[in-house]
Order: structure tokens, then sequence, then C-alpha cells
């Protein structure tokens, strides 16, 4: 067999060249560049039209705060190392402090005033035991099934049991040694009052409520007795 005979036979693995010159290659042309399919393009990010993005609304915004103050609340319940440098750090005057606690140990209760605005004041009275009852006892009954629903309902009580004034409209409470009848009486005149509110306005007063809560648990955290 001769040289070029050879050549020209196609050898095994040989996929490259045509057994017959004269015969055109069918393999169909590979494009160039063309995304592999085991790996896509990643998609480019979409960016967000400002203009449809909806605005947080002030009720949002005064819900958001409310949750905030509350987790702080939870957090007040923990123990501290530096009680003074705790109070400094929450912006609390030890003065301040130590009237609080001599309000809720001998008094019995506690109360601050609030600005509502420039031409209204009202006025807020830390709760009874009486009063977290009262609250348990109205989920109970009550049974709300959503979360805001049950949220609405600790804030109403709440409000109820510590609103002392607003504006020119004093409460008044039962005495210390009055009924739970007698107590739940006074409760729901304050009640009544709460839920006439303009729903604004509930709203701005709960913010209040809850720095009013924040401040006293922070004030009452453990240790407190050691320092007063």
């Amino acid at each position: 067999m001769s040289k070029e005979s050879t050549e020209d036979r196609p050898r095994i693995g040989d996929f490259t060249r045509a057994t017959d010159p004269k015969i055109k290659d069918q393999r169909p042309p590979v494009k160039k560049d063309a995304p592999s399919a085991a790996s896509p393009e990643t998609p480019k990010e979409t960016e967000v039209d400002e203009k449809f993005v909806r605005p947080v609304t002030d009720s949002e915004r005064d819900a958001q705060d409310r949750v905030s103050l509350f987790q702080e609340m939870q957090d007040a319940l923990l123990p501290v190392t530096d009680y003074k440098k705790y109070l400094k750090d929450q912006k609390i005057e030890e003065s301040e402090a130590a009237e609080i606690v001599d309000n809720l140990m001998m008094r019995g209760f506690h109360e601050e005033r609030f600005e509502l605005s420039k031409k209204l004041t009202v006025t807020l009275r830390t709760r009874t035991q009486q009063d977290v009852m009262r609250v348990q006892t109205a989920m109970q009954i009550q049974r709300p099934l959503f979360q805001d629903t049950m949220n609405e309902l600790i804030i109403r009580y709440n409000m109820s049991a510590s609103l002392a004034n607003y504006g020119d409209t004093v409460f008044a409470f039962a005495p210390e040694n009055a009924g739970v009848a007698d107590q739940d009486k006074s409760f729901d005149v304050r009640l009544a009052f709460v839920e006439k509110m303009p729903s604004a306005v509930f709203t701005k007063l709960s913010i209040k409520l809850a720095k009013f809560d924040q401040k006293i648990a922070a004030v009452m955290r453990e240790g407190v007795a050691e320092n007063f």
C-alpha cells in the first residue's frame, strides 16, 4: 500500500477530517460566544423606582416606635451590674429615680405629666396588680384571634388604668382599700373616655404611655433596693 493511500485513510478517533476530501464536512457550524446552557447569565437586579415605593404612614411609624419601646421595656427587666451608670445611659437623673422608688414604695403609685401638644397635657399613673389581672381577664373572655387585636386590647386597658387626667378632665381612682367592684367602676369611666378618643390621639398617647412604662421598668430594675 502506497504512502499516499495510507495518509488518506481515516483513522479511528479522527473526527476532524472527512473520509473523502471531495465531501464537505456535514457537521453543523459551532456558534462562537454562545452562552452555556449549564451556566445561564445572571439577570441584573431590577432597580426599584422610588415613584412606586409606598411611603411609610404616620400610623405605621408610630406602631414601629411602640414595638421598639416594648422591646426596650423587656430588656429593662434584666439585672444590671452598675445601676448608676445604667441610669445615666437611660438619661434618668438619680434624684428622679429616687423619687419614683419612694412613691412606689410609700404611696403605692407614681404619676408623671406629659405634653400631647402646647395646649394639652396628660398625667399618667403607674398601674397596680389588680390592673394586670383585669387585662388578663379581658383577654380570657374576649379571646382575640389576631395579634394586632390583642395588642390594641392591652394598650387600651393599660391606658385606661393609667390615665389620671386629660387636659382639664381629672379622673378619680378608687381608694387603695376599696373593693374590686369599686375599682372596676372607676376604671370603666376611664375606659369609656379612652374608647371615644380620636384614633390619632389614642396612638400618640399610647407612645407616651410606652415611654412612661419604659422609665418605670428601667428605674425598678433588679438591684434597685441596694441603691435607694
